[in-house]
């Protein structure tokens, strides 16, 4: 399909969209099948700066460990740094809910990036081919997708480069025979027990019948989706910017805004998709539109909560644990972290105070009514300030969750007002308010950290 051989179209692709340098060190992902050996063997004359990662994920009995010897056997001719490993990828499906094909992806590309950051690699090369590019079109065109979808397999994803994407199949078949290299063959590769053989072995063949050119035709239509999806970017852009705000709460979507576009489920799709939410779960969280507040949706990164007529994004969460409460004795010198953020305090300037007197003053000792305590409040890169005459408070201070039931003391209120109904003044979303926290003096809460004060 090409009348430059595969060795300058895999230079001419590297060069021309500046993947790496030679240089540059680079970690090139050999499984020992047709495709990575060609790419690495190509690589390696090329003259670039090349190591070899395998990694042995126990799958396919002694097949597996065939692939490994060959793979040592492949670095040690051609005098290669080679890194290998070994999972045991059946038990960490099963433990982390995941199908084998995203455990065994997880697991590599996990292991790759800590080889890039213990040995300098810049890059991470992995052999995929126009070929599997249609494979990937036609995989998520039957789960449903948007043009990003359909887009194939990327030429680069963040480290991760395929410079082989423009090259086929056969023609990589072809020049394994020319130069005699050696590889290993999947047995897997030959059964229907997977969507993408099935894609391969049946629905290509299929299709060749009717046209004979139409894995080229498919994949210049993968190459005209790819231009529309780059052409269309800045009007999503600006689109995501009109309808989404941040907030101390995350990021903030106006349903309304979004349900009065023309297009208000492709609006949606490109905004959340980018948070890692697939097009089924797009589809569940504009249903919920309108609806009663409190569904909750995830995806592996981020979490999804429908609030009031808005959606709040916000990253999931990692496990942290926090004390139920914190005593403070005296002014602390450093910042304290809660759930809500992070707490400064000091005099006047909201630094904390370095002199042994200031720290006294609210231990114990002589106040002077001019002194103000300041607590700088920041949540999600947002700050305020708190002020409190220290005439007024008494060490310990005490910080901890709100809880049903507490009240608090305001200027220009007679008695005292609930937290819960000081919190719902503030329109704070209920995925929220588990997180905020208050401060006591002399056993009555002074603030309702974020929002009211005495």
């Amino acid at each position: 399909m090409h009348t430059q051989s595969i060795k300058q179209i895999i230079s001419h692709t590297i060069e021309s969209n500046h993947l790496f340098s030679k240089n540059e060190k680079i970690l090139v992902a050999l499984s020992g099948g047709i495709d990575s050996v060609v790419l690495t063997y190509i690589l390696h004359t090329l003259g670039y700066s090349i190591a070899i990662a395998h990694c042995n994920f126990h799958l396919r009995g002694e097949e597996s460990n065939r692939d490994e010897e060959f793979v040592q056997n492949f670095a040690k001719t051609h005098n290669l740094m080679l890194h290998c490993t070994e999972f045991n990828t059946e038990e960490y499906a099963k433990s982390h809910s995941l199908s084998i094909e995203m455990a065994a992806r997880e697991l590599r590309y996990a292991w790759f990036n800590e080889l890039c950051a213990q040995y300098n690699y810049s890059k991470i090369v992995v052999a995929h081919n126009a070929n599997d590019s249609i494979e990937t079109f036609f995989i998520n065109l039957l789960r449903g997708t948007g043009i990003k979808g359909l887009q194939g397999i990327p030429l680069q994803n963040g480290n991760i480069v395929r410079p082989m994407l423009s090259v086929w199949r056969n023609e990589i078949e072809s020049y394994a025979t020319q130069t005699g290299l050696d590889f290993c063959f999947d047995s897997t590769n030959a059964t229907l027990d997977f969507v993408r053989n099935n894609i391969r072995l049946t629905i290509l063949p299929e299709l060749q019948k009717i046209n004979a050119h139409a894995p080229q035709a498919i994949f210049n239509t993968i190459e005209n989706l790819n231009k529309y999806y780059t052409l269309s970017q800045p009007y999503i852009d600006t689109l995501c910017e009109q309808l989404c705000k941040e907030t101390p709460y995350g990021m903030c979507i106006d349903e309304t805004a979004v349900q009065q576009h023309e297009f208000p489920e492709n609006v949606l799709y490109e905004i959340l998709n980018r948070y890692g939410f697939n097009a089924a779960q797009v589809q569940q969280i504009f249903t919920c539109f309108s609806q009663q507040a409190g569904k909750q949706f995830f995806s592996p990164t981020h979490a999804a909560f429908h609030d009031r007529n808005v959606l709040y994004i916000v990253p999931q969460e990692t496990s942290q644990n926090f004390p139920t409460e914190i005593i403070l004795n005296e002014l602390p010198q450093q910042s304290v972290i809660i759930p809500q953020g992070e707490l400064k305090f000091g005099f006047g300037s909201a630094q904390p105070p370095t002199s042994v007197v200031e720290r006294r003053l609210l231990s114990g000792a002589e106040v002077s009514r001019n002194d103000i305590l300041e607590i700088t409040f920041t949540q999600n890169q947002l700050s305020t300030t708190a002020q409190f005459n220290t005439e007024k408070l008494q060490f310990p201070l005490t910080l901890r969750p709100w809880k049903a039931g507490d009240r608090i003391r305001l200027q220009g209120i007679k008695g005292s007002k609930k937290v819960s109904d000081v919190l719902i003044d503030a329109k704070v979303p209920r995925h929220y308010k588990n997180k905020v926290w208050v401060m006591e003096s002399a056993d009555e809460i002074v603030w309702v950290i974020g929002y009211r004060q005495v």
